[in-house]
């Protein structure tokens, strides 16, 4: 199968940068406050963070909290972008469905247990894919909705998967995760309250 350039593209992103587990969800329809208002992250603090510092960051709050809970989020394009760092919050229902509420929602989570992509407008879920079972529906309204955004794609492999799903989402969203946004700072967001954290 013939590669095409889009997914070149996020198999480079995913080789220099997602060889973890991560969560990347998409929003259309609320701005970053917003956004970080529904992860439960508080108040601004001002800390802005690259996405190697937000892995770092990730891994600190993770080993005093015991689980997930941070991640950055900034815009790109029309959308809101937020990247969890072994963290899996905007892939659940309730996330999604608060997100979506005024517009639409994408999130893609690759862990050790779970490779998912759900899609989701005004508080609907419309389709879900199981990534690992080649692209399988999993449910939603209209489950078939995102078919033509899988044309050409491979989902054979942990690289093909994670790639394929990043170009599914350009497709819906007509924008390009790249390594200039992952090179910028962008809003920190945490949802445990860590005293012991600096």
């Amino acid at each position: 199968m013939t590669i095409s350039e889009a997914e070149s593209h996020y198999r480079r992103l995913v080789s220099r940068w997602f060889e973890d587990t991560f969560c990347i969800t998409w929003t259309h329809g609320l701005d970053v406050e917003e956004v970080a208002a529904v992860f439960d992250s508080g108040i601004d603090t001002g800390r802005r963070l690259d996405f190697v510092d937000a892995m770092n960051a990730a891994s600190d709050a993770r080993e005093i909290a015991g689980e997930p809970c941070s991640g950055i989020a900034g815009r790109l394009g029309r959308w809101t972008v937020t990247i969890e760092p072994k963290g899996y919050k905007g892939s659940l229902w309730e996330t999604m469905r608060t997100l979506s509420e005024k517009g639409t929602t994408i999130s893609v989570l690759y862990s050790w247990n779970a490779q998912t992509l759900d899609y989701t407008v005004h508080g609907e879920h419309i389709a879900g894919i199981d990534l690992f079972e080649t692209a399988t529906p999993t449910g939603g309204s209209d489950p078939h909705r995102l078919d033509p955004h899988l044309k050409g794609l491979s989902f054979d492999d942990e690289l093909s998967i994670k790639a394929s799903s990043l170009v599914v989402c350009e497709r819906i969203t007509g924008e390009r995760l790249d390594e200039a946004w992952l090179a910028r700072k962008h809003r920190w967001m945490l949802w445990e309250d860590l005293d012991s954290y600096q």
